[in-house]
């Protein structure tokens, strides 16, 4: 298959996931290109060369939105490849906007499939509702920036998961897809990093994220995700890769020195055990395996010594662990003082001077919660923190009934994507995580394993209706059960 014809078939439509795939590949190899080459050697032609792939990459999104919501998905991974837009701020609007524009179109328009409304969306449309009318003067008008644009986009991509990421097989796809792109963003992470005495006085590697804490939690979800694939291919060549992966991205879970990461990790390993089916064992102690000899041969022992102080750390409150506290304190404090609303969202960073922590922040750490529950009770109030605990607890229980209403050998993607929300709700102890993109996309996962329904009964007039697989109509209930 030329070029040209991959490209005639993306721009009609008729492209097939393997050529999608083959092309999103080609784009993220031409960002890699654009960030250190062109950037350095040849700056006039960056520009085109941004236009041509996010181009592509636009057009893929409207034709095929599934790969629309799988590329903002592994864009996270790779996030320091994609250039600002100032009048956007990201380009996750521009793509997400793409999405829902060939959501609407191809499915509700041309194919007229039944959207599906969970309890998990009705209650993140009520938080942003909250956090808007409650405090509207944070959430519209910050700066330069508007948190209610912000989150409303966030509730966009929770949607849209739930209606693209409907089947085993797009499961799959989006897991490996996630997977590569860690493991391209984890090959940079490990040499950027120089350990020191401790994790203030290393320089800790971000990979291609930007971040070293938000780049361990990548790192562990794909270390789930290759995990998954190791437990379901049949290929050995296709598990030894995944081992291989699994090792990588091990070593610049290290190199980002996030003690955070390896409590995470620990879990994750944890989880890897109590995984469904007895014919997993082999597989287990491979990947456990894998992780084992990561730690031995990749992971260098300066990290393990300044891995051995966590416990001491933890309990001490030494190093960022004791500003953490200092943050937490304060934010319970300006909780209490603003019980009902909160400050508004957004404004923890701006109001925390007030409450004894007027210092400049060190190892790196800025002027926010550290803890998203105390971050939501400060911002938005117990109302906002409820509603959005509200709606994990909606995903979770989702996921929950999913897995006690699925057959054995269809449990497992539904474990991965428990496992991988847990992971993050966890990370999210000593983070800000309540506006991050992978979080509510994994809220988004409701395990329905259902394809979309088109209306399928001739009315009188022609048209074709039917009751949606995974929903309750609008006439009666409304939410899916």
């Amino acid at each position: 298959m030329t070029l040209r014809s991959i490209l005639n078939n993306i721009w009609r439509a008729k492209a097939t996931d393997r050529a999608i795939g083959i092309t999103l590949a080609f784009c993220l190899f031409a960002l890699i290109a654009c960030k250190f080459v062109l950037a350095e050697y040849a700056s006039s032609l960056l520009i085109p060369s941004y236009i041509i792939v996010f181009g592509l990459i636009s057009v893929i999104s409207f034709q095929k939105p599934f790969w629309g919501i799988a590329v903002i998905a592994v864009g996270l991974p790779v996030e320091l490849l994609l250039p600002p837009i100032s009048f956007a701020t990201s380009l996750y609007p521009i793509m997400g906007a793409a999405t829902l524009c060939g959501y609407l179109f191809h499915e509700l328009f041309v194919r007229r499939v039944q959207p599906v409304f969970t309890w998990t969306h009705v209650l993140g449309a009520l938080f942003v509702l909250w956090f808007s009318l409650s405090n509207p003067n944070a959430a519209f008008v910050v700066g330069n920036r508007s948190w209610f644009f912000t989150f409303l986009q966030l509730l966009v991509l929770l949607w849209l998961t739930t209606q693209l990421v409907n089947t085993r097989e797009k499961e799959r796809k989006l897991l490996l897809a996630f997977a590569i792109a860690s493991v391209v963003s984890a090959l940079f992470a490990i040499p950027q990093v120089t350990y020191g005495m401790d994790s203030a006085t290393s320089i800790r590697a971000t990979g291609l994220t930007g971040h070293p804490n938000g780049a361990a939690r990548i790192y562990v979800l794909a270390i789930m995700f290759l995990a998954y694939f190791v437990f379901t291919v049949k290929r050995r060549s296709s598990q030894y890769l995944s081992l291989i992966g699994i090792a990588i991205l091990f070593a610049a879970l290290a190199a980002t020195v996030s003690r955070t990461g390896l409590l995470l990790l620990l879990t994750a390993g944890g989880s890897v055990l109590v995984f469904p089916g007895r014919q997993l064992k082999r597989k287990k102690i491979e990947v456990l395996s894998s992780l084992l000899l990561g730690a031995l041969f990749v992971v260098p022992s300066d990290y393990w010594r300044i891995a051995a102080g966590i416990l001491s750390s933890i309990v001490t409150g030494t190093d960022s662990v004791g500003f953490r506290y200092m943050q937490w304190e304060a934010g319970f404090q300006m909780w209490r003082d603003h019980f009902l609303s909160g400050v508004g969202v957004g404004q923890f960073q701006t109001t925390i001077p007030f409450y004894g922590t007027q210092f400049t922040p060190f190892y790196g750490l800025g002027y926010v919660s550290h803890n998203f529950i105390l971050g939501l009770l400060a911002e938005t109030g117990i109302i906002g923190a409820m509603l959005f605990v509200g709606i994990c607890c909606a995903t979770i229980l989702a996921l929950i009934r999913a897995i006690g209403k699925t057959s054995i050998e269809n449990k497992l993607p539904l474990y991965v994507w428990l496992t991988a929300l847990i992971i993050i709700l966890l990370g999210g102890s000593t983070a800000d995580i309540h506006f991050d993109k992978m979080l509510w996309f994994l809220l988004g996962i409701k395990g329905l394993n259902k394809k979309p329904v088109c209306f399928s009964t001739t009315a009188a007039h022609g048209h074709r209706y039917s009751r949606p697989i995974g929903a309750i109509s609008c006439s009666s209930h409304f939410f899916y059960q």
